[in-house]
């Protein structure tokens, strides 16, 4: 049974559902993209999905990139 009440929200609510049963990440992109959700969407309510299940946010990568310097030293 579903541990996690369903959001109001249903792409959360299906994000929600399928993780409970094992869908991974790399089937539910393209199935919810086939049914109409933009990949931005989609990405959204996976990060929010995660945030909750692991009880923290994902970090957020800031405004601006890495750049080739940045690249090399960490090399």
């Amino acid at each position: 049974m579903n541990e996690h009440p369903t959001p109001a929200d249903p792409l959360a609510g299906f994000i929600q559902t399928a993780k409970d049963h094992g869908v991974t990440d790399d089937a539910l992109v393209p199935l919810l993209k086939q049914n109409g959700w933009s990949e931005r969407r989609v990405y959204r309510s996976l990060s929010a999905y995660y945030g909750t299940a692991l009880g923290t946010a994902p970090p957020a990568r800031g405004g601006r990139g890495v750049d080739a310097r940045d690249a090399s030293s960490t090399c």
